[in-house]
């Protein structure tokens, strides 16, 4: 099939036919687009050759994989998951028990255990959960996102009843549940609705109707007020409802990026510019911040912000990448400083306890251990502590680089030795890679692949700054610095032992991974999870879930610029005749973020250009799976073998 980019009213579209009259810019070949149709014959035929190439790979793995997925849940067993989260009434953490099964508990007592709601049903997945005077809890059941909000009254899993569908997010303080909802046909949050529970009754207190921004909501400190927040990916839009009694709007719809909390008669605001953050405390009366009039704090242009509020303290903790330091500064709502200390750079603001309002606690997750601080704020000292939560940890260490700004961490098994790699990307929406317990990780280590995570552009591992350079019309950067890791890694640490390199990219991750194996043969062989490949098909049909929220992102096609930008890099768009490493690309047929066509497609294409060994996962699943079920584990499993077989291959 050809479709036509044609130029018209300014704007360009898609055609895919065109009339005499149209400016033709350019044509785009896509010869898989009936996969789009899932009702089509040749759609059909195409899976089931796809089904049918993947299910020889599991029959001639079949060993290696099942002693793999004895091996990670080996791993998994010895997880050390126990943690205190201090609430107002005492203290509740969350155990691990084997595999699909986390235990809340409310001091000593038992809460909820997930296999409990859980029983056989394989495509359940749980979403997230909020404890205070109550328990709120949403999860899907049939691997979608239609997420299911359950309150369970004074936690007491005797007392479960399910509140609505559609759920985004929720909160629970006090006699209060808020919740936020999206329509069935996109992935926003367009809804707030509070719930009195005293009552049981419901009221929807927030409504946005524009498809490119999406809501959020939260209880204030004092629990007082209902903040409600919208952003179209670039800017937040700011609502904030006073006295959950009344309703009254005071803070009507402003375009700029910040978060607001309120403390008794203050308000806390955070605006991000381009030049750094600054930070304001208000009375309520008076949200005023386009002077210094309230202006506490103003952090640097280049540093990673992070600020964590409390009802007696604001902490604002800067990390500088360059001196590999951080600066936090504590004050309280008079506002006076009470604390500036200056503390390694690996940490970060963990929580602010409400139960503890004294202590500030800071942490660092690397894979199978957390390193903490402990602030003592009044007495201005720290006790630092390494909790383990995994038995086996000094088998493992760690390494880390900076190359060009790009800092790569990674974990070896010390006796089994680096003999192969695998590289992790993600570099979109700003977000960060963390450095976290991973079964399969830890699993690969011990057959000597060593797995690194890079902080590509586009992530937000150093600020701001670092995400501008990774996005819209600088979103290439983020395949140059994965090409630029996996060279580093490859000629650091496996040029002696003549080893391989592997790339992973998950989600929007897809991009680095897809666009690496596209330009460089640098990498051996590459895992494409749930991956956005299609990234110019995708901006322009409006009709998906998600595509006119993510044009701050990636931008709008139709615009001339954008289009040929987009189309210079967009994975799908850019596969060539040439010799391909061995991929695996992971599909969900529930995934409504990713939809299941856009790998099927790069995996045909590929094929069609010549690439020799291409495997196709079509799954049930939707976009996110469970870390720790039992579905996750064969998954890992079988791409563990991938793994393996690759690096063994002659590629």
């Amino acid at each position: 099939m050809k479709l036509y980019a044609v130029f018209k009213n300014g704007k360009i579209e898609l055609k895919e036919n065109v009339s005499s009259d149209d400016c033709v810019l350019d044509v785009l070949k896509d010869e898989f687009k009936y996969i789009e149709n899932i009702e089509d014959k040749r759609t059909k035929s195409k899976i089931n050759f796809l089904n049918f190439s993947y299910d020889y790979f599991l029959e001639r793995n079949k060993p290696i994989i099942n002693s793999l997925e004895k091996q990670i849940k080996s791993k998994i067993k010895k997880v050390i998951k126990h943690e205190k989260h201090y609430i107002s009434d005492g203290y509740y953490y969350v155990k691990s028990i084997g595999i699909d099964n986390e235990i809340f508990y409310h001091n000593e007592k038992e809460i909820l255990s997930i296999k409990e709601i859980k029983g056989d049903n394989e495509c359940f997945y749980f979403d997230s959960y909020s404890i205070d005077k109550h328990m709120s809890i949403s999860y899907s059941d049939d691997g979608s996102e239609i997420y299911k909000l359950f309150l369970l009254l004074n936690k007491d899993k005797n007392n479960m009843i399910f509140i609505d569908s559609y759920v985004t997010s929720h909160q629970t303080i006090g006699d209060w549940l808020v919740y936020t909802k999206r329509p069935e046909d996109q992935m926003r949050s367009y809804q707030v609705v509070l719930l009195n529970i005293k009552t049981m009754k419901k009221k929807v207190v927030f409504q946005e109707n524009k498809r490119n921004i999406h809501l959020s909501a939260s209880i204030s400190l004092d629990n007082e007020s209902l903040i409600v927040s919208g952003s179209d990916g670039e800017n937040e839009y700011f609502y904030i409802l006073f006295k959950m009694k009344d309703w009254r709007l005071i803070f009507p719809m402003q375009k700029i990026n910040l978060s607001i909390n309120v403390v008794h008669d203050k308000v806390s605001v955070i605006d991000r510019r381009n030049d750094g953050y600054y930070i304001y405390l208000c009375p309520k009366h008076d949200i005023y911040i386009d002077s210094d009039k309230y202006l506490i704090y103003k952090s640097k242009f280049h540093a990673l912000c992070y600020v964590a509020r409390n009802s007696k303290y604001i902490a604002i903790l800067e990390y500088y990448k360059e001196q590999g330091k951080s600066v936090l500064t504590v004050y309280n709502y008079e506002p006076n400083i009470i604390l500036k200390k200056v503390l390694d750079g690996k940490y970060y603001i963990d929580n602010l306890s409400l139960f503890k309002p004294e202590e500030l606690v800071l942490g660092r997750l690397l894979y199978t251990k957390i390193e903490k601080l402990f602030i003592d704020i009044n007495q201005k000292n720290y006790i630092k502590k390494i909790k383990r939560f995994f038995e086996d940890d000094e088998k493992y260490d760690y390494k880390e680089d900076l190359i060009d700004g790009i800092r790569i961490v990674g974990i070896y098994n010390k006796e089994v030795g680096i003999k192969h790699a695998l590289l992790i990307v993600y570099g979109s929406y700003g977000q960060s890679i963390e450095s976290i317990f991973d079964s399969i990780q830890l699993a690969l280590c011990d057959h000597g692949i060593a797995c690194f995570a890079a902080f590509v552009r586009g992530g937000g591992e150093n600020g701001s700054i670092w995400y501008e350079e990774g996005k819209m019309t600088s979103k290439k950067n983020t395949i140059v610095d994965t090409i630029k890791a996996g060279n580093y890694i490859k000629s650091k640490y496996l040029e002696k032992v003549k080893g391989k390199i592997g790339v992973w990219g998950t989600s929007a991750g897809g991009i680095a991974a897809a666009g690496a194996i596209n330009q460089e043969n640098v990498f051996n062989f590459a895992i494409l999870e749930v991956p956005f490949v299609d990234v110019l098909g995708t901006m322009f049909d409006t009709r998906q879930a998600l595509t006119e929220g993510e044009f701050n992102e990636f931008g709008d096609p139709r615009i001339p610029e954008m289009y040929y930008y987009i189309k210079s890099y967009s994975p799908y768009q850019n596969i060539t005749k040439k010799q391909y490493p061995p991929t695996l690309i992971i599909v969900g047929m529930k995934d409504e973020r990713v939809k299941y066509h856009e790998g099927i497609k790069f995996g045909l294409r590929m094929i069609k250009n010549g690439a020799s060994k291409v495997y196709v996962k079509i799954t049930d699943r939707g976009h996110f799976e469970f870390d720790l079920s039992e579905n996750r584990i064969k998954l890992d499993a079988e791409i563990a073998a991938f793994i393996i077989e690759s690096v063994n291959s002659s590629y």
